[in-house]
């Protein structure tokens, strides 16, 4: 299932500009084409969005892919949505002929809170602000063994993630492994003066 974040993201692309494919949809939010698919596939099981075809052809003398309407509109001075009224005919999104222009910023662009930090979701840290909260965390409970798996459900971050910046902050003598099977680790000790 695609993250709140991405969904929010191609919400706000769609409210912006009704009828994109989804690989246009893909590019206005920064994502990847099967991020995208998977949004707009989520959205369309939910009956926020729909599929709206165009008889025209494509180049080639395929057919032209399907755009992408929301089925509410999100109402900006209250909590609830309006329904959209009429349908659609002709091309649903005639910007997808034509090259982007100043006139198609990303949805990122134009609604930054709805843009996805990263495809998971999570908040986007700077560099080295991980190994920092993973390093205030050891030390904040110094008599204790942490693994990336406990770190990573305190801190909301992947434990992947985490297993690195334990690795860098070993590397840099700032941790210490205490066992490699499961991997544990502890600030190290602070000497005393």
């Amino acid at each position: 299932m695609a993250s709140q974040t991405t969904i929010d993201a191609v919400i706000a692309a769609l409210h912006v500009h009704p009828g994109l494919t989804a690989n246009d949809v893909a590019e206005q939010c920064g994502l990847g084409r099967s991020t995208a698919a998977k949004a707009l596939a989520t959205l369309e099981r939910q009956d926020r969005v729909h599929r709206v075809s165009d008889t025209g052809e494509a180049a080639g003398g395929r057919k032209a892919p399907a755009g992408w309407r929301l089925t509410t509109v999100p109402n900006t001075d209250s909590q609830e949505a309006e329904p959209i009224k009429g349908t659609v005919t002709g091309n649903p999104n005639p910007a997808s002929a034509e090259a982007p222009d100043a006139d198609h910023e990303p949805a990122a662009a134009a609604f930054p809170e709805a843009a996805p930090a990263a495809v998971g979701g999570g908040e986007r840290l700077r560099k080295g602000r991980l190994r920092e909260m993973v390093l205030a965390q050891l030390q904040a409970d110094p008599d204790a063994e942490h693994t990336p798996t406990a770190l990573s459900r305190t801190l909301g971050h992947s434990s992947g993630a985490i297993a690195n910046a334990l690795v860098r902050l070993t590397l840099d003598g700032k941790a210490v492994e205490t066992s490699s099977r499961p991997r544990r680790y502890i600030a190290t000790p602070r000497r005393a003066a």
